[in-house]
């Protein structure tokens, strides 16, 4: 664990996590369809504090700048996933509909350089971290049920 720490010292810290949104009831395949094209047509500007800067549509295998419009191709196996970019191509919300349940999965992933090289302080700065990141996720969680 503390060699954990000391290689978020030296790279930054790299953290994870799912998160489920339930879609119940008769609907819950078509409310996870509408999400998701909501998503592509309007995706948010902001999710919490975290500017969007870009859109990532594995299903149309592209990448679109927010602020310019610009689109690039990415090169992925095509499925229905949608990756929202929060400033930086390392600092990554996924948004997954399961294809078994009438649910949304929710993928943070954040990267964040290290303040510090104290190892309790490293551990400090990663709880906050994951403790942001949780609320990113219901952050979106509301911004996609509304």
């Amino acid at each position: 664990y503390d060699r954990l720490l000391e290689l978020y010292g030296q790279h930054g810290l790299f953290v994870e996590r799912m998160d489920n949104v339930s879609c119940p009831g008769a609907n819950g395949f078509e409310t996870m369809k509408m999400i998701m094209q909501t998503l592509r047509d309007t995706p948010p500007k902001e999710i919490g504090d975290e500017k969007v800067t870009a859109l990532l549509d594995y299903q149309s295998s592209e990448r679109r700048d927010i602020a310019t419009g610009e689109v690039t191709p990415i090169d992925c196996i095509k499925n229905n996933t949608i990756a929202i970019e929060l400033g930086d191509s390392r600092r990554l919300v996924v948004v997954r509909p399961s294809g078994t349940e009438p649910k949304m999965k929710f993928y943070v992933m954040w990267h964040e350089e290290s303040k510090s090289q104290d190892l309790g302080e490293i551990e400090e700065q990663f709880t906050q971290v994951e403790r942001e990141l949780e609320g990113l996720s219901r952050e979106l969680a509301g911004l996609v049920l509304e």
